[in-house]
């Protein structure tokens, strides 16, 4: 699948082959310390786990050998990263004294299996732009990283013609032209939009920014970006259940949607009929309508954005579900606040924040997150349920599990808690089994139980308003 030994063509001319020469076989070798028996296949390669990286420019595609002198595959290194090195290639496909390039028909060959992966997984691959061109997801995710083996890019699809592509490594920014003129070859896309606002890209040495790379609709790019701050999208949990979301391409969160959640949010169907649900951080409100959808009593959705609450408000009139869902405008932790010292309690709450670790360091985004648990624990109603996620590669999930304990027992001693589900995630996020990393999302469905004492003691109340009211009835009819 993922054999490209690209040769060139005959009528080549003498100075093509020799820089070809240099740029395709001649590649500098990367020891690491491993042997080939303790190479475990893992995508990436730490700075200390090679022997030499000062001799190394960022982007560089080199050789990699274990300590026993076993060539282990082809990579792209960064000596500014503390991921120094990203495997591109594995042996035995490659060789190390074989051609090699991050060319165009290495991005037609790698969209290809993408394509096919998705494919084989069942996702609904049916979107065809052209009669000419292959089938591809008309929405959510065509590249996902590692898991695609393509390290260090997303490439994300909106209504089968509209793609947005982040890169996060210096190794795939170095050869990202040849994946744009990829992408126009086999889908033809109405525009791409390059969202690299990412801070990880600060750790590469690279800038941040985004752009307009190009347009087929509109010959002038600033009115092309225009055509990407409304876009209407669908998220489909199968025939019935299949709702429009309104999205902002330029100038939304990471790439415009949250395609990874589409198989936990599918998970709403069992757990919300007749209940009141509070989501937090809703961004454009995909959790809260997908819970109106399942047939919730209400839903109450809060974020501090107010141009994702106004995608989230049309998006409900779209579906017409804007009576059901009450959005509210402020920062989480004060408006559940609020509802603590109202006494407000909901069936279910929606934990599902933005990744704490990278804004706010590992220690300190891990203690948010276990406040944001304890309240949210707090404004549970007994027998509630909390679904709580976590999008930090860093947040392994015994982490989040532990987190989750630690709030629970800080929260009350006299509740029992129950896992009685987990997410993760859609099938078009594959992940690389030997790269752990790569399976960053977590999802944990917790119960709350119902205190026995407390219940108890709401029947006594219960019994002696009822024996009240019977004398009351008893002395009206003497």
């Amino acid at each position: 699948m993922y054999l490209r030994l690209s040769k060139l063509p005959a009528n080549a001319s003498f100075g093509q082959r020799c820089y070809s020469n240099m740029a395709g076989y001649i590649r500098k070798p990367l020891i690491v310390r491993q042997s080939s028996q303790e190479f475990t296949r893992h995508q990436w390669i730490y700075q200390h786990q090679a022997v030499d990286f000062h001799h190394f420019t960022a982007g560089e595609l080199v050789n990699v050998y274990s300590s026993d002198e076993k060539f282990l595959g082809i990579a792209y290194v960064n000596p500014h990263s503390k991921i120094f090195g990203r495997f591109i290639e594995l042996a035995p496909v490659c060789f190390p004294e074989g051609y090699f390039a991050m060319d165009l028909d290495f991005f037609l060959s790698r969209l290809k299996a993408c394509v096919q992966r998705r494919k084989n997984a069942k996702v609904n691959v049916g979107y065809v732009p052209d009669e000419n061109l292959p089938a591809i997801p008309p929405n959510g995710r065509l590249v996902n990283s590692e898991g695609d083996f393509l390290p260090g890019l997303i490439v994300d699809v909106f209504g089968g013609d509209k793609f947005v592509v982040q890169v996060k490594t210096a190794g795939m920014e170095k050869h990202i032209n040849h994946l744009y003129r990829a992408l126009n070859q086999m889908f033809n896309p109405s525009v791409i939009v390059e969202r690299n606002d990412i801070s990880v890209r600060e750790q590469e040495g690279l800038k941040i920014g985004r752009q307009i790379v190009s347009s087929r609709v509109e010959a002038n790019l600033k009115e092309a970006k225009d055509l990407t701050t409304a876009v209407e999208v669908t998220e489909s949990h199968g025939p019935g259940h299949t709702l429009k979301f309104k999205v902002d391409l330029f100038g939304g969160q990471k790439t415009g949607y949250y395609w990874d959640q589409t198989f936990n949010r599918s998970l709403l169907r069992n757990l919300v009929k007749g209940k009141s649900v509070l989501d937090l951080y809703c961004y454009v409100g995909s959790w809260g309508l997908f819970a109106a959808h399942y047939g919730a009593k209400s839903v109450v959705s809060v974020d501090s954005s107010a141009p994702a609450l106004k995608h989230a408000q049309e998006s409900a009139e779209l579906n017409g579900l804007a009576s059901k869902v009450q959005y509210v405008k402020g920062d989480v932790e004060s408006v559940v606040a609020g509802y603590l010292r109202k006494g407000t309690q909901f069936d279910v709450v929606v934990l599902d924040p933005p990744g704490l670790t990278h804004a706010k360091g590992f220690s300190a985004g891990m203690k948010k997150f276990q406040t944001l648990h304890e309240t949210s624990f707090e404004v549970l109603a007994p027998g509630g349920i909390l679904i709580s996620c976590s999008c930090s590669y860093p947040v392994k999930p015994a982490d989040h599990l532990a987190l989750i304990q630690a709030a629970a027992a800080r929260t009350s001693t006299s509740f029992t808690y129950s896992m009685v589900g987990k997410g993760g995630l859609p099938y078009d996020h594959p992940v690389d089994i030997f790269t752990p990393e790569s399976d960053y999302l977590t999802c944990f469905i917790i119960q709350k139980g119902f205190n026995d004492d407390l219940m108890l003691a709401k029947q006594a109340r219960e019994a002696q308003k009822r024996d009240a009211q019977k004398k009351r009835d008893r002395g009206v009819k003497e």
